[in-house]
């Protein structure tokens, strides 16, 4: 899972702003499957790089994208 340092390093945003981003995406995430349990300030590996890299594939589900 990634968590706001993550998103803020992938994103260049602030960590506030990246709360909010993942509040977001969790919103998102939910309304897809609302049996879906989230864990707050959390967002899943696969649904970030699906939703926000264009990335979907298996591989994506187990990887986290390299954070430079």
């Amino acid at each position: 899972m990634y968590g706001a340092k993550d998103i803020s390093k992938l994103t260049g945003r602030s960590i506030a702003s990246a709360y909010e981003f993942i509040k977001k995406l969790q919103e998102q995430f939910k309304k897809e499957d609302s049996t879906r349990i989230v864990i707050n300030g959390k967002i899943p590996i696969y649904y970030f790089n699906k939703v926000v890299l264009g990335i979907d594939s298996v591989e994506s589900q187990i990887k986290k994208v390299p954070i430079k």
